[in-house]
């Protein structure tokens, strides 16, 4: 009987200072320094084509410092709000709403990315065309499989993608 009931304590004290390990650990380890640049606008545009209609999207990806997030599950990080000028609500160009309630959309790319805040070189073009198309079922996402799946199944094609290259910021 003193066995289960050390084993108990155990398998409940085991999470609790899991818990304050975590805690301690977040709030001492260093915070990023901050960016020099808080606010950045890039302009994109967007041509495709759904079912031999041609549509060309053009707007501006608005980015701002939204502080430094502490509770991340590595460590403190900056982070970044983004939203099209078109849309405030809006992070992605939708191409379709489809019958059943389910939106197509381009991803713009990571406000990371944009801002100089990413350690990941990426080539101009490099999101063009595919891996940036989503499908959003209600809270759920998922890729498209390609170009002819795209083209297939919802009768869209990717002509070009164009944006404005990232800036170089600064961290202090």
């Amino acid at each position: 009987m003193k066995i289960l009931i050390i084993g108990l304590v155990l398998i409940l004290l085991i999470p609790f200072f899991g818990l304050i390990w975590f805690f301690i650990a977040t709030i001492t380890s260093p915070s990023p320094p901050k960016p020099i640049i808080t606010r950045g606008e890039f302009n994109i545009k967007l041509v495709y084509e759904i079912n031999g209609r041609e549509f060309t999207i053009e707007d501006t990806i608005i980015i701002e410092f939204a502080g430094i997030n502490h509770f991340s599950v590595n460590s403190k990080h900056r982070q970044w709000r983004h939203h099209l000028a078109s849309n405030r609500q809006t992070k992605n160009i939708l191409l379709l709403q489809l019958y059943d309630g389910s939106r197509i959309y381009y991803h713009v790319g990571s406000p990371n990315y944009y801002i100089g805040d990413s350690d990941v070189e990426i080539e101009q073009g490099a999101w063009y065309p595919f891996n940036a198309v989503f499908i959003a079922r209600g809270n759920n996402q998922s890729s498209v499989g390609g170009p002819e799946g795209l083209l297939n199944e919802f009768g869209i094609r990717l002509i070009s993608w164009e944006y404005d290259l990232p800036i170089e910021n600064s961290f202090k």
